[in-house]
């Protein structure tokens, strides 16, 4: 199933480290919110909302199972879908990307939907575009922290992050290696290093 292919990393990733979220503050952590599944009009939509951090991601996009090409003829109504959908979940600020996913598209179809700002993915480009964006969060984190003292939050935002690009491919530096020891680091706090696991909190 292509969202399972998409979607499975992101929703097993954020599951294991609710558990470990929760631990640290004692109340109910609720990760991804599925707000749209919807198999007649193809249309998913869902939030992931990560810990320390202002802005939800917002996932939205139009899943077709169908092995034909999509032609500019068959794209065009499911642009005007997908930015529908856009508008309706915009009165509330998120870090949105948005997607018509398909097997295939004719050259005239990927031309028409990139000028729409809806542009067409194959699923192993929505999964190369989710390993550039976690991947690139992540270094950008690790490089507005270097040589500061981490602790609460940013260290879950720090091991999420750093699994999800690892998850979609991408190689970046382990920081955390241990999950166990993400409630340590976030109360006693460690000076984050370039590279490798922080040193024993202490």
């Amino acid at each position: 199933m292509i969202l399972n292919e998409i979607f499975y990393g992101i929703l097993s990733i954020m599951i294991r480290a609710r558990g470990y979220y929760e631990g640290y503050k004692r109340n109910r952590y609720t990760p991804i919110h599925i707000i749209v599944q919807d198999p007649s009009s193809r249309m998913f939509v869902a939030e992931i909302d990560l810990p320390a951090t202002r802005l939800p991601i917002r996932i939205i996009l139009y899943i077709s199972t169908q092995d034909w090409y999509m032609t500019p003829s068959k794209i065009e109504p499911k642009i005007n879908k997908v930015h529908r959908y856009r508008r309706k979940y915009s009165e509330s600020p998120a870090d949105t990307y948005i997607a018509i996913v398909s097997k295939r598209a004719t050259s005239g179809a990927e031309k028409l939907s990139n000028r729409s700002g809806v542009p067409h993915r194959t699923p192993k480009k929505v999964r190369k575009d989710m390993a550039k964006y976690f991947s690139k969060r992540f270094n950008g984190l690790l490089a507005s922290l270097r040589g500061r003292r981490v602790f609460g939050e940013l260290v879950y935002l720090i091991y999420i992050l750093q699994e999800l690009a690892r998850y979609y491919g991408y190689e970046v530096p382990e920081v955390i290696g241990d999950p166990i020891e993400l409630q340590r680091y976030a109360e006693q706090g460690f000076i984050l290093p370039e590279t490798g696991p922080p040193p024993p909190a202490g």
